[in-house]
């Protein structure tokens, strides 16, 4: 068993948090701070930038005089600037209080009391009760961290609390009682403590705040020291209970020290299996998310805590591989985990008949557990019980006589009094001492009697049936959601699948229309051979036939562009009756990609003798287009800038492609916020056969973590695909937005076409 849980995690919890404010990733930047300073006009903020400098200097490790000393300035100095320039009384305020915990810190008692009464005194003559209970508040709270056991401590809490219950601040006084109890506990008055824990539950519940779980577990944790192991165990369970219910299972500190009371709780109850397992769950929840190699004392109390299970269960074995496991990867760090580490192999040793190697570890446990008083009387009570065990009488009664010498016997967990007086009986019964013994035995008798009596087990059987019962419950109810949602899943991917389907279908149509196109072109081509035979024979009528290659080459194209053309009318019409955002988003993705080359098979229709596209005007019109369907807010303009460049219908179906992936792709996602912003589109002659085309926005950018080369998406691989196609390259650069470029040379019978 061992020393009440709770003073051991008090302090813990105070260390952690001024570890944690000394992380190099909590720390402001000061430089930067004092260039907000020099840039910012307003007073206000200036002034609160001020003490930001003073908290960098507080926060620094090591508690140095000299950061001290340097913070203290800053706060002063925000006091003569807010008067400077007559801000309102409370950045005075928030000064004045910076400086009296500076001075708390700095073991200046006198003048740090002066600076908080001076401001509790100021919100009196002003009648704010609410500011002065929050000061007499945080006046308690700093006492409490810089002066152990002060009596201002707890008569600041009451003022605090009388004020919010004024106010009628039901939830501000109930963290008051709280507070309060903590600090009774921590004094060993179980009494007050747990009076003041029971009035802040009640005061929780009565404002309907479910934030009760710091309640439960000092409840629990009173209830144990007190011996009452029915309530420790309904309060620890209900801790547990509270957090899950409030979704804090991610405060990893705060879970395993409330699994860890629970084991506790069963351990005192010679429950045995039930705390092994619950220091395992608080062991797994105190190593999660931990930084580097280094895990908190807590976690280290709690291995030991497991290994002495392991000891009851006869598993020591067990006790040994997850101590090394935890001692391999968080190595000891201090006195205290080094103290832990030997208690560790003084239990495994002493378990497996190896006294003398056990004893070694035990004395060293000892002489390391006297860098902390609680735990010094913990390791004199376990090297007590060891030598107890090997009837070496005269030096057991030694350690147990050095148990409390330095703490409060009432700090001890309640059976482990009892269990020390059955030590006194042994040793005395020993020397023969019989009326010392008798007395010794009867107070064991009394104290485990009390403790196991037949109420208290009913009542502990109840709670564990009820638990249990609400569990079974709470996982019936997760089974019928997972249910719920799996049904949904089901009917979701159902309506996916013939949504694919669907699009397979429309997919298949214009393929159908391509291939015919090819066909008519191929038919088309041989017309065209045939007359090119006859022009050789029929010079005469050289004018005709050409007027009648180019009508058949348009009639092609025109043909073509009207296939297209219902397509899309298909995809529309499917669109009406389609519910799913993304199903019409693909849609109408499909629909502008046809819609581009139909866009280029009208103008090779309505050109005169050519078979190349002006790309200049072709892009104007397909922008404008563009613009219409998928912007009509008009909140995006566009910068165009176009050189007459005349492709091939080869070369002009993927470039239209890939400029209306990259422009729809800008539409969609580059302006989350809806703001009217700019997207910049060019197609320019490097030299004399190579062409760039740039599409860029000055959006949001690409995510952190994308990247090109493994990005899977349909509108990149297209756009890679078509690159290819064109011969060219593709590259996209994140630059105060987004730019997509490809460079691609103008093929070579389109080229020769212009030159000639």
């Amino acid at each position: 068993m061992k020393i009440i849980y709770f003073f051991l995690i008090a302090f813990i919890l105070q260390k952690g948090i001024a570890l944690a404010q000394v992380l190099p990733g909590d720390q402001a930047d000061a430089t930067k701070v004092k260039a907000m300073i020099q840039s910012t006009s307003n007073d206000s903020i200036k002034c609160n930038l001020i003490q930001q400098l003073g908290k960098i200097q507080l926060l620094k490790p090591g508690n140095k005089k000299i950061n001290l000393d340097s913070g203290l300035r800053y706060f002063l100095y925000s006091i003569k600037f807010a008067d400077s320039v007559k801000l309102r009384v409370n950045n005075r305020y928030e000064g004045m209080l910076r400086v009296g915990e500076t001075y708390f810190r700095l073991n200046n008692l006198p003048s740090g009391k002066q600076y908080f009464m001076s401001v509790i005194q100021a919100y009196q003559r002003d009648s704010d009760k609410k500011r002065e209970a929050r000061t007499w508040l945080r006046f308690a709270n700093m006492m409490k961290d810089s002066y152990k056991d002060r009596p201002e401590v707890i008569a600041n809490l009451k003022k605090a609390s009388g004020l919010y219950h004024e106010i009628g601040d039901n939830i501000k006084e109930a963290e008051c009682f709280s507070s309060l109890g903590a600090e009774y506990y921590s004094r060993v008055k179980l009494d007050s403590a747990e009076h003041y824990s029971l009035m802040a539950l009640k005061s929780y519940q009565f404002s309907h705040s479910n934030d009760l779980g710091f309640t439960y577990y000092h409840l629990s944790a009173i209830y144990r020291n007190k011996g009452s192991l029915n309530k420790a165990l309904k309060y620890a369970l209900l801790a547990i209970d509270n957090a899950n219910e409030r979704g804090d299972t991610l405060k990893y500190q705060n879970m395993a020290q409330r699994y860890g009371q629970l084991a506790y709780v069963y351990s005192d109850m010679n429950d045995h299996a039930n705390a092994l397992e619950n220091f395992k769950r608080a062991i797994k929840i105190g190593t999660t998310n931990n930084q580097g190699n280094t895990t908190s004392e807590v976690t280290y109390l709690h291995i030991s805590e497991l290994a002495r299970e392991c000891v009851f269960l006869n598993i020591p074995k067990t006790a040994l591989t997850e101590a090394v496991k935890i001692f391999n990867k968080y190595p000891p760090l201090d006195s205290l985990q080094i103290g832990r580490q030997a208690e560790v192999y003084g239990l495994y040793y002493n378990a497996i008949g190896r006294y003398s190697q056990a004893e070694t570890w035990y004395l060293k446990m000892v002489a390391y557990y006297r860098c902390r008083l609680m735990d010094e009387s913990w390791g004199n009570k376990v090297l007590a019980g060891f030598y107890m065990a090997q009837k070496k009488y005269a030096k057991a009664r030694i350690f147990l006589d050095r148990e409390f010498k330095n703490i409060h016997s009432d700090s001890q967990a309640f059976l482990n009094s009892a269990e020390d007086e059955f030590f006194y009986y042994k040793i005395d019964s020993a020397n023969q001492n019989f009326k010392s013994a008798l007395d010794h035995f009867r107070i064991f008798k009394r104290k485990s009697d009390s403790l196991f009596n037949v109420a208290s087990a009913r009542q502990i059987a109840e709670i564990q049936v009820r638990y249990k019962t609400l569990q079974k419950e709470a996982a019936i109810g997760a089974l019928q959601k997972d249910r719920v949602l799996l049904l949904d899943k089901v009917s979701q991917a159902n309506y996916i699948k013939n949504l694919i389907i669907g699009m397979i279908i429309l997919l298949l149509l214009f393929l159908g229309v391509l291939i015919n196109s090819f066909r008519e072109k191929q038919k088309a081509n041989k017309i065209i051979q045939q007359r090119n035979d006859e022009l050789n024979s029929l010079l005469d009528d050289k004018d005709n036939l050409l007027d009648e290659k180019q009508w058949l080459l348009k009639e092609i194209h025109h043909r073509v562009k009207n296939n297209l053309q219902i397509v899309i009318g298909l995809l529309q019409r499917q669109s009406d009756y389609i519910d799913n955002k993304a199903a019409k988003d693909a849609i109408l993705n499909s629909e502008n990609r046809m819609r581009s080359i139909a866009l280029i098979h009208q103008k090779l229709y309505q050109s005169e003798g050519s078979d190349l596209i002006n790309m200049a005007e072709y892009l104007e019109e397909f922008i404008s287009h563009l613009k219409d369907s998928c912007d009509p807010g008009n909140r995006l303009q566009f910068e165009k800038d176009f050189d007459e460049i005349h492709l091939s219908v080869s070369q002009a179906i993927p470039l239209s492609l890939i400029m209306n992936e990259a422009i729809t792709n800008s539409i969609k996602y580059a302006y989350p916020d809806g703001a009217s912003n700019l997207i910049g589109i060019s197609l320019l002659q490097i030299d004399k056969i190579n062409n760039k085309l740039t599409i860029k926005d000055n959006g949001i950018g690409l995510p952190k973590d994308f990247d090109l080369k493994t990005s899977n998406s349909m509108g990149m691989n297209l756009m890679r695909g078509l690159s290819k196609q064109l011969g060219g390259t593709f590259t996209i650069q994140d630059c105060d937005g987004l730019a997509i470029e490809v460079i691609f040379e103008t093929d070579r019978l389109a080229s020769d076409d212009i030159h000639i």
